[in-house]
């Protein structure tokens, strides 16, 4: 249970709302079956009339696209263990609450129930995380804000403690702006589940 670590302005348009988890799962684990964290349950709290506890069913798309991203104290880049480190998305916009005009309402706390059992076991849920697109609506002539490219990369990835670079080639941009000293503005946020700092 957590609140966003940012607020989204006042008036601004949800775009979407999309839910990101990983969870440490054996090898050749069915989806959906025991031993999976694909499903759990996703809850907004302190909204009246909101759903009660565990909140809505939520089942997640497995977006790992690998083969080789295991789970082990010394490193991440084989198949050894028999565990894989599986990434799940889903979108809960429809999920959130709405004001009385059907405005998205998403400055809050949320709650979501993933399984997760001990660093021994699995599954083991590491971590999740809501990512929120919103845009924001101007008719002051003059004052509408700079326009945004938003593109996600999904996958899963872990370096190895002696390989600590990442290599990705980032593509779907257009037209980037440049800030005063002809910089290309651009920001880059990753999502880490579990971060060690030998990983």
């Amino acid at each position: 249970m957590n609140a966003l670590s940012e607020q989204v302005p006042a008036g601004a348009q949800i775009v979407d709302a999309i839910l990101y988890w990983q969870t440490v799962e054996k090898t050749g684990v069915a989806p959906g079956g025991p031993g999976s964290g694909q499903n759990g349950y996703f809850r907004p709290l302190g909204i009246t009339g909101g759903p009660a506890a565990p909140g809505y069913s939520i089942s997640g798309v497995n977006v790992s696209n690998h083969n080789s991203v295991s789970w082990s104290n010394g490193g991440c880049s084989g198949t050894s263990t028999g565990k894989l480190l599986q990434t799940y998305r889903t979108d809960v916009v429809g999920l959130l609450p709405q004001d009385a005009n059907g405005n998205v309402l998403i400055n809050g706390q949320f709650e979501v129930r993933l399984p997760s059992v001990s660093n021994n076991s699995t599954p083991l849920t590491l971590g999740a995380t809501l990512v929120i697109i919103y845009r924001v609506v101007t008719n002051v002539p003059g004052k509408a804000p700079p326009l945004d490219a938003v593109v996600i990369y999904e996958g899963a990835y872990a370096p190895t403690p002696g390989s600590l670079n990442t290599l990705q080639r980032i593509s779907g941009f257009y037209q980037p702006g440049n800030d005063q000293g002809g910089n290309v503005i651009s920001r880059l946020t990753h999502i880490v589940s579990s971060g060690q700092s030998n990983k």
